[in-house]
């Protein structure tokens, strides 16, 4: 898994029978999906987000 940033609406197709519609925003992906979204100009890779209390995960 891995945590992304998508700038602009990226459509992914994990299997030929689905697909998952990300808007803008912060994901935690499968790291196969990150690197197509990166790849696409879709998004960029970022570090990983703390909890809700705001400490390091």
């Amino acid at each position: 898994m891995a945590w992304i940033r998508v700038i602009s609406v990226w459509k992914w197709k994990p299997t030929s029978a689905s697909c998952v519609v990300y808007q803008p925003g912060d994901y935690n992906v499968p790291r196969r999906a990150a690197e197509l979204a990166v790849t696409a100009g879709k998004a960029v890779m970022i570090e990983r987000k703390g909890n809700r209390d705001g400490k390091a995960a």
